[in-house]
């Protein structure tokens, strides 16, 4: 009993952890460590406990204070459970930290892999909860060749984990299904085994194999359990959004709201949040679905997951643009892209909503061109135009999908500082005088500075500022050499020349394309570097099309689903 009253009261302070609270704890440890026969059970998350506060508020630890030696293995035994206890609590940035205690512990002290495995492992899981991809994917990749050595205790925990970071991160996507199959194997009870067919239905479901993952959800039987019910209706209603199920997301919706309005401590419960959002924004009712949005932003961890804020951005432009303000709605959405770019798919959901809000991007950029075919009829086509070449050349560059379509935005947007430019100088047919030219040359810096107003990623801000710099440093509003000039800048400049010397002005006549690529050619790295140029000659050796602003629709549509392809 006595055992049991300490553990309880651990984790109290534990979980109500912060400054003020650390004296106490501080009090109560010190307790623990004269008594520690009396207190042996608990003496490993103790010691734990002790580690974890005098590394939050730069303290020394009581257990130095007053002498208490211990070997690594008790401090890994406790970091182990107080790991986990953050774990069950929603407190992923603790369950972080509390792992990384344990790293720190291995590399100060040789243990056996009974030790140092698990402290891999919790350290993989809690960095994959926060959405750190490059951190869950380093300790993955130590893992996975030692299989044999894994401990019988984690061995589920292990084929799990194994299961969902090979899903969500690049790999052999097949492994997954493998992992899944084994963590199965490893259960030893029907809950163990229920959370495993949950895990596997999500992955069926970001395949968009709806029927197979309701077909293993429809196995589940432990529902008597509010982290399992909870976890299993959010899968469910992820799916019953992407198919014609009205009748099961509402009853799912109301099973997922009476819980959390009983038990809203379920392990994970700030998912049911996000997709609660996405039923209520679907059936117009905004207000719950801001509702829900808050929730989200309100959960302990948002500030650190990536994952967390990027579902909060795709919520947040589905709302942006049902109130009409289509720029901010297009700013989330990139923002968005930005912080899952490092997932390997894009799940059902995303992509659906994703492609619908980026659809409305047409909308944006059809405004936009009106905006500017009332200030200068040239200026609103050749944006298209340029966009076009620009995506063309990104693709041959091996462009990653985000950098594309950062490239794509920021080619649409290359000229968008000419609105602030008075009409009669952009319509001039004469020479423009030198006041003239210098106001014309304002153009990239009144777009870049609207755009950076607007919290536009710097790589699409970058494109608007530099298209106009050479590589002789000849160029403006700054004048950078070659090597200072933004990759992404120095194809649209690319593209933009080329369109400007193809097209009829009142000035003069149009080149043909053998006469731009010549041109282009000769200018080499005054330009762009080699490879950019080498990219554009083998796109017009292909044939660049050329569209008008009735194709626009098509063209972003291409664009839309590179970014969303699987």
């Amino acid at each position: 009993m006595m055992q049991n009253n300490c553990r309880r009261k651990l984790r109290h302070l534990a979980k109500a952890i912060n400054y003020t609270s650390a004296f106490s704890l501080r009090s109560e440890l010190r307790d623990i460590f004269l008594y520690r026969e009396k207190f042996r059970e608990c003496f490993p998350f103790a010691i734990a406990l002790d580690i974890f506060v005098s590394k939050s508020f730069d303290r020394q630890p009581v257990s130095e204070q007053i002498s208490i030696s211990y070997k690594p293995e008790e401090a890994l035994q406790g970091i182990f459970e107080l790991t986990k206890y953050y774990t069950m609590k929603n407190m992923g940035m603790h369950a972080y930290m509390a792992a990384a205690l344990g790293m720190d512990v291995i590399k100060k002290h040789k243990v056996s892999s009974q030790f140092e495995i698990p402290a891999k492992y919790y350290k993989m899981m809690t960095a994959f909860e926060l959405g750190f991809s490059d951190e869950a994917i380093k300790y993955y990749n130590e893992l996975l060749p030692r299989e044999s050595e894994i401990p019988d205790e984690i061995k589920l925990g292990y084929y799990n984990a194994l299961g969902l970071i090979s899903a969500q991160f690049p790999g052999d996507d097949h492994k997954a299904v493998k992992y899944y199959n084994k963590a199965i194997q490893e259960a030893d009870i029907p809950q163990k085994v229920d959370i495993v067919k949950i895990n596997f239905a999500d992955y069926y479901y970001g395949r968009e194999n709806f029927e197979k993952a309701l077909e293993l959800l429809n196995e589940v039987s432990s529902t008597d359990f509010a982290s399992i019910k909870g976890y299993l209706n959010t899968i469910k209603l992820k799916i019953y959004l992407q198919t014609p199920h009205d009748d099961e997301c509402k009853k799912v919706v109301e099973e997922l709201e009476v819980l959390n309005n009983k038990r809203e401590d379920w392990i994970g419960n700030w998912r049911s949040f996000i997709f609660l959002g996405h039923y209520y924004a679907k059936i117009n009712n905004y207000a719950k679905a801001s509702y829900y949005l808050e929730k989200l932003k309100n959960v302990e961890d948002f500030k650190f997951n990536s994952y967390l804020q990027g579902e909060a951005l795709v919520l947040e432009a589905s709302l942006e643009l049902s109130r009409k303000n289509n720029i901010e709605g297009l700013k989330k959405i990139i923002q968005a892209f930005q912080l899952l770019s490092s997932y390997k798919t894009v799940s059902p959901h995303l992509r659906g909503m994703i492609r619908n809000l980026l659809g409305s991007v047409v909308d944006i950029f059809s405004q936009l061109i009106i905006e500017i075919r009332s200030k200068d009829p040239y200026t609103a086509s050749h944006t298209l135009r340029v966009a076009n070449i620009a995506y063309r050349m990104g693709g041959k560059l091996g462009l990653s999908r985000t950098h594309l379509f950062y490239l794509s935005v920021g080619a649409m947007l290359h000229d968008y500082g000419k609105t602030m430019v008075p009409t009669h100088i952009l319509n001039k047919p004469e020479k423009l005088s030198f006041e003239e030219y210098e106001i014309i040359k304002m153009h990239p810096e009144y777009g870049a500075s609207r755009l950076e107003k607007m919290r536009f990623p710097q790589e699409i801000v970058n494109v608007v500022l530099y298209h106009h710099e050479r590589g002789n440093g000849s160029g403006y509003p700054v004048g950078l050499k070659l090597s200072d000039i933004p990759f992404l800048a120095q194809i649209v400049a690319v593209a933009d020349v080329f369109d400007a010397l193809t097209t009829d002005r009142p000035y003069r006549k149009a080149l043909s394309k053998e006469e731009a690529l010549t041109y282009i050619v000769e200018q080499g790295e005054n330009l762009a570097k080699k490879e950019v140029i080498s990219a554009f000659s083998k796109c017009l050796k292909e044939g660049i099309h050329q569209p008008d602003e009735a194709e626009f629709a098509d063209i972003w549509s291409e664009i839309i689903e590179t970014f969303l392809a699987k």
